[in-house]
């Protein structure tokens, strides 16, 4: 799951992680974009989703500007 990717990588970054990519009420940041397979995760299972290997998982910020 992603969850448990989401898990390691804040255990090898003492937390930073899960501190840019959720809020507060451990909802996904609206500054982040997470994706699998080129598929956002919010449109699917969230941290919810499964993942296996050779899944590419991105996690992108959302820039904007003019």
């Amino acid at each position: 799951m992603l969850k448990g990717l989401i898990t390691e990588l804040d255990r090898r970054s003492d937390g930073q992680i899960s501190r840019h990519l959720f809020n507060q009420n451990g909802a996904q940041n609206d500054g982040v974009r997470i994706f699998l397979n080129g598929r956002d995760v919010r449109f699917l299972d969230k941290s919810e989703t499964s993942i296996t290997d050779g899944d590419i998982i991105l996690f992108l910020p959302v820039l904007a500007g003019g």
